[in-house]
């Protein structure tokens, strides 16, 4: 086509089925949680990079628009536990500062604010299981960038990474499943970022990997009992499984050597999507048992 359009895969080798069809590109895409019966999707006008979010119906194919079509960018969508409505990142305040609201996207008068910033590197990085606390992304540059939690219901923001480590990357949080402790990627006191636990009781932090090359991102598997995490080994993607009670770790074998865009973990099976690219195939979907 044209312009990137959502497509569905019900299935490994299964038919690809287009779902969206329109004249402006879809930044990105996120079902509603419990049913999806919906999806929360981004698209702007014209590549003026102003993304709004829409409610898109798949029975009725019927499109509405949830923020202020304006010349604001509103994205970085995270789901309520139990689907009632989503969080996301918006500059509708000012244009600039890149808030956090809260949203039933069933009502449209529902739209709040829950926490107003100086700065356009915020972001939501997980929610917890109660979805009444959000680990919050603060990137200053990329040799810099924060992490914070933010209880929902009094606006309180909380240091969860010391905002006084100048010169220290940590991102991507996730709660565990028991939710006593987070995982996150720093480099803090470490040439290289690698993935690490922080116990909410105790405040001790753990370091999970200990690979002389960068960690880029991990999942959590559904029932907290394994992560996957990929490195960048000399301009290669490897990808390892982690074993959370032992902590011990191994590689999984049989993905080409290439670079992997992303992945995700399913959650009944124990399978990993992942987009690949490689000397012979530009950024293919694969599935790999694990």
């Amino acid at each position: 086509a044209n312009t990137s359009q959502l497509h569905v895969v019900n299935q490994p080798l299964g038919m690809r089925k287009q779902i969206t069809f329109f004249e402006e590109p879809i930044g990105n895409a996120s079902f509603e949680p419990t049913k999806g019966e919906y999806l929360i999707l981004s698209k702007d006008v014209g590549g003026n990079e102003f993304a709004q979010l829409y409610k898109y119906d798949l029975k009725t194919l019927q499109l509405t628009l949830l923020t202020d079509g304006g010349r604001s960018q509103n994205g970085n969508i995270n789901w309520r536990k139990d689907g009632k409505g989503f969080f996301f990142a918006s500059t509708m305040r000012n244009g600039k500062d890149r808030d956090i609201y809260y949203m039933n996207p069933n009502d449209l008068t529902s739209i709040k604010m829950i926490l107003q910033v100086e700065g356009g590197g915020w972001n939501i990085q997980d929610i917890s299981e109660d979805s009444e606390v959000l680990i919050i992304g603060e990137y200053i540059s990329a040799n810099e960038s924060h992490l914070w939690l933010l209880n929902v219901e009094n606006g309180k923001l909380t240091e969860f990474t010391p905002r006084n480590q100048k010169g220290v990357v940590s991102g991507q949080g996730i709660f565990a499943k028991n939710q006593n402790g987070i995982y996150y990627i720093t480099d803090f006191e470490n040439e290289f970022a690698q993935l690490v636990y922080k116990n909410l009781n105790t405040n001790q932090v753990e370091y999970l990997s200990k690979i002389p090359w960068d960690v880029e991102r991990f999942e959590v598997s559904e029932d907290g009992k394994n992560i996957l995490f990929s490195t960048n080994e000399a301009g290669a993607s490897k990808l390892y499984k982690l074993d959370t009670k032992t902590q011990k770790y191994s590689i999984l074998p049989g993905i080409p050597m290439g670079s992997i865009g992303g992945f995700g973990v399913y959650k009944t099976l124990p399978f990993v999507g992942i987009t690949l690219s490689h000397a012979k195939s530009l950024s293919d979907v694969y599935y790999f048992y694990f």
